[in-house]
């Protein structure tokens, strides 16, 4: 029964809300011997401001296909230590998020990469993609590099920049690009 495995793979779970005076704090701690650690701590006061820490070591992606849409898979690891702090309306981040060994499925329409590597810098109220590398499929799938930043001060403002170099993403016979 895959509930069961699930349940003996899982080393430690616990979720804590708790609402004292004008604040509401949630912790989550998620500890798996198949799917990494997750550290979560947000903090808000009902002024809108937020405080909060992100810790994760995920050695497979594999463990978010449940949220992902149907067909979709994801594989590679990730790591991620973030905080935060500002307000509701400005909210603020520190921190970074990286991804290796990276790949996206998606059978149906004949989706995929493999070989990806990320690396995104948070500060404030930016994000910056230092590095996205996505491979294409097969020895001779070329690869796009990707990079850009994200502002989210005032309205949301993005620029990206992407180099395809023979970049083979469709692996169905009857579709090509």
């Amino acid at each position: 029964d895959m509930s069961r495995l699930a349940l003996a793979l899982l080393a430690a779970l616990s979720l804590l809300l708790r609402r004292q005076e004008q604040a509401a704090t949630a912790e989550l701690r998620l500890d798996s011997r198949a799917h990494g650690q997750l550290l979560l701590n947000l903090h808000q006061t009902d002024s809108g401001a937020l405080s909060g820490a992100l810790k994760a070591q995920l050695p497979t992606l594999q463990a978010l296909d449940p949220w992902l849409p149907d067909g979709v898979r994801l594989t590679g690891q990730a790591q991620a230590e973030l905080s935060l702090a500002g307000t509701r309306e400005q909210p603020q981040l520190r921190g970074s998020l990286q991804a290796q060994a990276f790949g996206l499925q998606h059978p149906a329409s004949g989706f995929a990469s493999q070989d990806g590597a990320l690396h995104v810098h948070f500060e404030g109220q930016r994000a910056t993609l230092q590095q996205g590398r996505f491979g294409g499929i097969g020895e001779q799938g070329g690869q796009l590099l990707a990079s850009g930043s994200a502002d989210w001060s005032g309205e949301l403002q993005a620029d990206l920049q992407l180099q395809a170099d023979a970049f083979r993403v469709l692996q169905r016979y009857d579709r090509q690009l």
